[in-house]
């Protein structure tokens, strides 16, 4: 059956981190994700380095206030590049001095920049696993949280030109079939879903995140793809859902870095996240609570 959007609302607007090179600045522009964007929407944010002139805590957290007070860099997986937007936004409202800059991009992509020492506050992959590197290595406070959960759908173009039925179809000859590469948490959540299935793809177009993916799917490069449940939603009347048996589900956690310009107001805005405006928000997107 088809997913539509939710009540006809027109897509919130948010900032995203332009590429840069080292030591410039960031800038922001304004972006509005439609389906037929998507293609472009995508393209992965590149790494923001840290400005200097911050001190330190002693266990490493930047102090409250240091510099750029009220100014976060939320770092999330490209599965929550429309949401976030309106999770912001209506942050912002209830703190008028705080001001968020978004970067998108596949989970593993977004920590391997934070473990380069990119400048980031709240980092928000989507699994708990991607975020295992940086809890190791130390560099995020010890109060993780998590925000929502999310599940894999198998979606087709709306023409459905490979006449995909369910997961079955998809080991059939010369059927093409769009994945997640196996380091970014839809890949993996793909990975499982399919050897429960006992279905092995020939060979697969293998994606750096959800949204390459969906992409492919709405301009009918492939014939199916693994997609996140709010990612179909996003696609509207673009593409198909076809049921899969799966009890695979990811749990976004929540990080704020250690060397946060502001460590304080980053905690604030992951506590916000789990508040019931919040969950609201996200509910009203597609995503499930956490738990």
């Amino acid at each position: 059956m088809a997913v539509g959007d939710r009540g006809g609302a027109s897509p919130p607007t948010h900032r995203i981190v332009e590429a840069m090179t080292p030591g410039t600045r960031v800038r922001a522009r304004t972006a509005v994700p439609t389906a037929t964007m998507l293609g472009t929407a995508v393209a992965s944010i590149a790494v923001v380095l840290a400005l200097g002139g911050c001190s330190a805590n002693p266990d490493g957290a930047m102090r409250s206030g240091d510099v750029d007070g009220g100014a976060l860099t939320v770092s999330a997986a490209a599965s929550l590049a429309d949401v976030v937007g309106s999770l912001v936004a209506a942050y912002e409202r209830t703190q008028p001095g705080v001001t968020i800059t978004t970067n998108f991009g596949s989970s593993a992509q977004l920590v391997q920049q934070a473990l380069a020492g990119a400048r980031v506050d709240v980092l928000i992959p989507a699994d708990e696993s991607a975020a295992e590197p940086l809890i190791d290595a130390g560099l995020v406070t010890d109060d993780v949280r998590r925000m929502a959960s999310n599940a894999l759908v198998l979606v087709v173009p709306r023409a459905d030109p490979g006449g995909i039925s369910g997961i079955a179809d998809l080991a059939s000859p010369g059927v093409r079939v769009a994945v997640c590469d196996e380091q970014v948490p839809c890949g993996r959540s793909t990975a499982e879903v399919l050897d429960t299935a006992g279905v092995r793809l020939a060979a697969p177009s293998e994606e750096n995140d959800v949204r390459a993916v969906l992409s492919k799917v709405v301009t009918g490069e492939v014939d199916a793809g693994f997609v996140y449940r709010t990612d179909a939603l996003v696609a509207g009347d673009a593409v198909l859902v076809r049921p899969i048996e799966s009890d695979v589900v990811n749990r976004y956690p929540v990080l704020v870095l250690r060397d946060s310009r502001d460590v304080d107001e980053a905690g604030a805005f992951r506590d916000w996240l789990l508040s019931p405006d919040a969950q609201a928000i996200l509910g009203d997107a597609g995503f499930d609570p956490a738990d």
